[in-house]
């Protein structure tokens, strides 16, 4: 049996823990019916794990291959296979449970704050711009942190060859 690249390898493993994170995450915000501290609390713990997993898997990558471009790439899949699941299931959620989402506080007030008259469209109109932005957040954060840890285990792998 041929091996697997490690890009390849550590970007599925990571990929699958950022898709644990990213339900966990879906699940939180949108049915737990969270007050807007709590929920910016969660959205930023959610940055630093992300940060901290996209690293993780380009160091892993890196330390194995000896080169930097090898953790970048472990982090964009990382964060691609993460994004892809992230995506699904929350728009699963919105659609599943729409009349749960319709009555919690934040949805409530974002609602009443805004230009939009149709409760159901505006919920619909926001989990798409929490997938794009999410999306693009979660691809960004992939490539950056992914080469950061790429180096730093490109840095340690020469040291471990020494």
């Amino acid at each position: 049996m041929r091996p697997t690249h490690p890009a390849l390898y550590w970007g599925k493993i990571f990929g699958i823990v950022t898709s644990v994170v990213w339900i966990g995450h879906n699940i939180m915000v949108n049915l737990a019916n969270l007050d807007v501290p709590r929920s910016n609390w969660l959205n930023n713990a959610l940055t630093i794990t992300l940060v901290l997993v996209f690293g993780c898997a380009g160091f892993f990558a890196a330390r194995a291959t000896g080169d930097f471009e090898t953790g970048a790439y472990a982090g964009l899949l990382a964060s691609f296979f993460g994004m892809i699941v992230g995506a699904l299931t929350l728009l699963a959620i919105t659609f599943l449970f729409m009349e749960t989402i319709r009555t919690s506080a934040i949805m409530v007030e974002a609602f009443k704050n805004s230009d939009s008259s149709d409760m159901t469209q505006f919920i619909i109109e926001d989990a798409i711009g929490g997938i794009i932005f999410g999306g693009l957040l979660s691809l960004a954060l992939g490539g950056l942190c992914g080469a950061l840890g790429g180096l730093i285990g490109k840095l340690l792998a020469r040291r471990a060859q020494a």
